[in-house]
């Protein structure tokens, strides 16, 4: 099984742990701490 999320809530990562197998690979690209990206400007207009 292979599953992908930028981001997991806690419950979700939780059963994922409970049905996966315990030999599973995790591959992260960058870092697991959250963070915005500072060059990305967003402009919102009324």
């Amino acid at each position: 099984m292979v599953m992908f999320s930028a981001t997991w809530p806690a419950t979700v990562h939780r059963l994922a742990q409970e049905y996966m197998d315990p030999n599973l690979v995790k591959v992260v690209i960058g870092s697991e701490d959250l963070a915005a990206n500072h060059d990305v400007m967003q402009i919102v207009e009324d």
